[in-house]
């Protein structure tokens, strides 16, 4: 029965917390500040060293156990040897599952779930997020053309001609995460190096870039997408491990960093990535402005989306679908009203960013 209690008051403290923070802002930033921060850093350091993504693998033996329990439930079965699963068994094997559940239960919302309910970073480095007119549009649209462009002959290419980056991709992300942390002092602290998965593919299935762990504080990402994606990914990640959680200014928050990145192949990451948002939302607005500007762009970046388009294009499946209502979902149970669009609505502060250059 001790295990019991014991998960009964983790729930209870996982309720509670998540609660006071959905309803106290001033809750969940104190929260964030005294204690999130702290935690983090903890975890950052216990599981950075480990070069492999602890989440998956532990994931892999917890998934190999449950095949071993059920293989042993079988051949109980079929030998009809008895003794081999009591009610007193069950009960315990019963009780060690729900303090299992209980234990991620909190460690989702002491490092993940309050984090979703503190005040935005937008609003806190002040990037207002305003209305705008395809003119306004249009014309970050041409910024990020132009300065695409003037990357191509610094970007480094492979065999098959497509962008991949130099140096220590791992090394540069997190320079680049450092730099901006000077100006917004959230993004101050520790950063462990993202890590990309064993078995990426299965992220692939998922229409899934990257994924982070609030269970050990790890930023994982899809190492199998085109390499010119993955340190915009990186960076993403990495702001979740800062409380960054709404993935428009997690978006956000890898364009900033990208931006910033002295390495070309990162700073070229951030900018077709914003390019991406902006002109899905030009399409709409201004269709002959779109199509005249998509002309614009260098060899190189063309040459990039295509081969971006051609990965996807292997993954489109039914499983990627639920996915992706699953995450929309998940996203609207977590106060993001706009659930997976959310992740689109970044054009906005990548206009602010722009905004606040003149």
């Amino acid at each position: 029965m001790k295990k019991s209690k014991i998960a009964g008051v983790l729930f209870g403290i996982s309720i509670l917390l998540t609660i006071i923070a959905r309803e106290s802002t001033g809750f969940a930033n104190w929260y964030y500040e005294q204690i999130y921060r702290r935690i983090a850093t903890v975890f950052a350091y216990a599981f950075g060293w480990v070069p492999f993504s602890v989440v998956e693998i532990s994931l892999y033996a917890i998934i190999l156990y449950v095949v071993f329990l059920l293989g042993r439930v079988v051949y109980s079965r079929v030998s009809k040897k008895k003794g081999r699963i009591t009610k007193q068994s069950f009960l315990k094997g019963l009780q060690n599952f729900v303090l299992f559940c209980s234990i991620l239960c909190i460690l989702y919302v002491v490092n993940c779930g309050v984090n979703y309910h503190k005040s935005s970073f937008a609003s806190e480095e002040g990037f207002e997020v305003k209305a705008y007119n395809k003119e306004e549009l249009l014309t970050v649209c041409k910024t990020l053309t132009k300065e695409i462009n003037s990357l191509e002959s610094e970007l480094t290419k492979d065999e098959n001609g497509d962008t991949v980056i130099s140096g220590n991709k791992l090394t540069s992300v997190k320079e680049a995460m450092q730099s901006i942390s000077n100006t917004y002092s959230c993004l101050k602290g520790y950063y462990p190096s993202p890590k990309g998965l064993l078995f990426s593919e299965i992220l692939s299935y998922q229409d899934i870039t990257g994924i982070y762990s609030p269970f050990t504080v790890e930023a994982n990402y899809n190492d199998d997408i085109p390499e010119y994606l993955q340190p915009y990914t990186m960076c993403h990640e990495l702001s979740h491990l800062k409380g960054i959680m709404r993935e428009e200014e997690a978006n956000f928050v890898a364009f900033l960093a990208c931006m910033n990145a002295k390495n070309p192949g990162v700073k070229y990451s951030g900018l077709m990535h914003a390019y991406t948002f902006c002109m899905n939302e030009l399409i709409n607005y201004d269709p002959e402005g779109f199509s005249e500007l998509r002309k614009q762009l260098c060899k190189q970046a063309d040459h990039d989306i295509s081969t971006k388009r051609e990965f996807w294009d292997k993954y489109e499946t039914k499983i990627a679908t639920v996915s992706n209502k699953v995450n929309d979902v998940y996203l609207k149970v977590n106060a993001q009203e706009e659930g997976t669009n959310s992740y689109n609505q970044v054009t906005g502060l990548i206009l602010s960013y722009y905004r606040n250059q003149k």
